[in-house]
């Protein structure tokens, strides 16, 4: 099981079960490395079926535990308090403990490594029945989004997903009678589809911008909203299909819209595929993507000059100390979050300018070509970052993106 549908499992049932995004005071007991999630998810398959008794159930705890819930959304920019991360964990911990024991037998049966024979007609049926707990529920359409025709081998580089899987995600992603739990679990296989090269249908393209342009359903936050955004607006770009620009780049230009998401509408026009009666809309981006990295640049610095502040009110500055065997000292705590945060808002905008700057010509190629030089200093500048005092990143960060800002301002 991949780490994108572990952090999913968590941030889906997030939307049924808390009223806000969730930060990650667990990361001590996530685990994230393939072999070991294979080994615990082997241990919660082989639990008893009646999985009557805490000890029976331990290895399911310890799975969707560690596994599904402690890596969620880790970046700072979704923080909120542990105090209702614990209450979440206990309420969804809670619902495995009350579910019928033969839902988890059956969904330990399904979830065999290549899920064959008649055991994947009754993954949907689990889906769609109100008689499994969302849990089952949820859990069965992540298998469904993992349904493979052929696994991926040496000379064919990725897996080839199952088209029926595919065309029930699609049916489940454009229904409004599933909940939307469930309606986000079928948008994340969409998307691995996607990756892989295996959505083209129109019907499918037709389902992902309908839920795009869905506002928040009941007990829906707009957390969760963004995300379900963020999540389609990926999938749109991974499809390249042409003539998504009018659909995405207002995204890109809401200055109101959360930075997560117009960095996913960056990356997704870079990704795109441009006709010659699209080429003009392509070059007109450039420049709305040059600017968000000085958006993402400026929010960075002004994070800095706040936590720089709190410091010297509080009389004390953080400090990491070192580790047995390291020979230089970690980072300032300020100085890793301004990577981290950095570095990733950068790879959508330069994802962006690069696919860009390949249909582009005269001016609006001279354009991306300096915006892609300076994000260039922006990550070497990050990567090497490590052993810089906060000030003096916060200067060579805002001196960067004024390049940006005057090739930008001077197109």
């Amino acid at each position: 099981m991949k780490r994108s549908r572990n952090i999913l499992l968590s941030m889906i049932v997030c939307v049924v079960c808390v009223n806000a995004t969730l930060a990650n005071p667990y990361a001590k007991i996530a685990v994230k490395d393939t072999k070991t999630m294979s080994t615990m998810r082997s241990a919660a398959r082989k639990a008893k079926r009646s999985a009557s008794t805490a000890a029976e159930r331990k290895p399911i705890r310890d799975y969707v535990l560690k596994c599904g819930i402690a890596p969620i959304a880790t970046p700072e920019n979704y923080a909120t308090d542990g105090k209702q991360l614990a209450t979440f964990r206990e309420n969804i911990l809670d619902m495995i403990d009350q579910s019928p024991s033969q839902t988890h037998a059956e969904i330990v049966s399904l979830c065999e490594k290549h899920f064959i024979g008649s055991r994947r007609d009754k993954l949907p049926g689990i889906a769609n029945s109100d008689s499994f707990s969302p849990p089952a529920r949820l859990n069965a359409m992540l298998v469904i989004a993992e349904l493979n025709e052929t696994e991926a081998t040496r000379t064919q580089r990725v897996p080839k997903p199952s088209s029926m899987a595919g065309q029930y995600m699609t049916y489940v992603v454009g229904s409004n009678k599933y909940p939307q739990y469930l309606r986000i679990a079928a948008l994340n296989g969409l998307r691995r589809h996607a990756a892989c090269g295996a959505v083209k249908s129109k019907r499918t393209l037709d389902a992902v911008l309908q839920i795009l342009k869905e506002d928040a359903g009941p007990g829906m936050t707009d957390e969760a909203l963004v995300w379900q955004r963020r999540l389609a607006i990926e999938t749109l770009g991974l499809m390249k299909a042409p003539a998504l620009e009018k659909e995405i780049t207002p995204y890109l230009t809401n200055k109101d819209a959360p930075l997560e998401l117009r960095c996913a509408a960056a990356e997704a026009l870079g990704r795109l595929k441009y006709a010659a009666t699209t080429k003009a809309q392509a070059e007109s981006a450039i420049a709305p993507v040059g600017a968000l990295a000085v958006v993402a640049c400026a929010k960075q610095v002004d994070r800095i000059t706040a936590e720089l502040a709190l410091e010297e009110k509080e009389g004390q500055v953080l400090q990491v100390p070192r580790g047995p065997g390291e020979e230089d000292a970690p980072a300032h705590p300020i100085v890793q979050k301004t990577r981290r945060i950095l570095l990733t808002q950068l790879e959508c905008v330069e994802t962006g300018v690069a696919g860009l700057s390949e249909v582009a010509t005269g001016d609006s190629k001279t354009l991306a070509t300096g915006i892609a030089t300076h994000l260039g200093e922006l990550k070497a500048l990050l990567e090497g970052a490590k052993s810089m005092q906060p000030q003096d990143l916060r200067q060579q960060i805002a001196t960067t993106a004024n390049k940006i800002d005057q090739i930008v301002a001077n197109r």
